[in-house]
């Protein structure tokens, strides 16, 4: 015996972020079957069939709800953030945010003006790529002498900023680093997040007393940063990423500016490397509960 069956599926939910926020959209689904079973059966295979196509268009209507709460995210992301960094894991194929983007997302200083941001951009990516060039090669060159900095050097072009000021060799003649390695962007797939460190390298003697009372650091292989304007807690947020990756117990960042009569300005070392990575958790906490990634 035959029987023919209509089923439909229904879900509602309300989407607190982005173009859509707090709308409430619906997603429904139907179906039509028959069913075929003897007289004293039908009743119970139809009220099982039923039970379980109904399942699983309740989950098609869910799902077409999540894929566009997941698509707002992301548009209120790119709305919020221009410069994001979002990034697809090779290893566990998640999307992972950099660490900066979770330690920027809810600072009032990260929303200014497209100019200011793209001078910022431009002048943090000519230090940084003059000290790559310096720890590749040794040879510590103008931005001008670099082709990966003309880009950004044509951004800055007609505008009064400083860029070949710090004198990293001077640097490092007053603090020494040995076993010096450009970092390469890393993945820590456990908290989703991936990060790039400027610098692996190993303090060497450091002073960091005075001529009367001398403070020599322990010798420690370190992540390091270049830091146009070093506020430090944010920098040490950034670094505690790495340094629990890798085991490391000392951060330091480096100010790369000139703005001091020997070139250099003395570097800022930190060894909180837990009580850091602790507040880069609760900030990676609050990004995923605002945008769901």
């Amino acid at each position: 015996m035959k029987r023919k069956i209509s089923i439909s599926a229904s879900f509602q939910g309300v989407i607190a972020t982005g173009p859509f926020e707090n709308s409430r959209p619906s997603f429904s689904a139907a179906e039509e079957f028959e069913i075929e079973a003897d007289d004293k059966s039908i009743d119970a295979v139809a009220a099982s069939t039923i039970e379980v196509r109904h399942g699983e268009l309740q989950a098609l209507c869910y799902n077409a709800f999540k894929n566009m709460e997941q698509m707002a995210a992301a548009e209120k992301i790119q709305k919020e953030f221009k410069h994001l960094r979002i990034l697809d894991c090779p290893n566990c194929g998640k999307k992972h945010p950099s660490i900066t983007t979770i330690r920027d997302f809810d600072r009032k200083a990260f929303y200014c003006t497209d100019e200011e941001l793209e001078i910022a951009i431009a002048l943090g990516c000519i230090q940084d790529i003059r000290c790559r060039e310096f720890v590749k090669t040794g040879q510590w060159l103008k931005a001008e002498q670099i082709p990966l900095c003309k880009p950004h050097l044509l951004t800055l072009k007609g505008k009064t900023v400083g860029h070949n000021d710090f004198d990293f060799p001077a640097f490092l003649a007053e603090f020494p680093i040995t076993d010096m390695q450009n970092g390469e962007r890393m993945w820590d797939c456990e908290n989703e997040i991936t990060f790039e460190p400027d610098l692996i390298a190993t303090t060497k003697g450091w002073n960091i007393g005075t001529k009367t009372k001398p403070v020599i650091l322990e010798d420690l292989t370190t992540v390091f940063d270049y830091k146009r304007n070093v506020d430090k807690d944010s920098a040490f947020i950034q670094m505690s990423v790495c340094a629990k990756k890798l085991g490391l117990k000392r951060m330091v960042a480096i100010p790369v500016n000139g703005e001091t009569q020997q070139g250099y300005s003395k570097p800022i070392i930190s060894n909180d490397v837990n009580g850091y990575f602790e507040i880069a958790l609760e900030k990676r906490r609050q990004f995923r509960k605002r945008y769901g990634i």
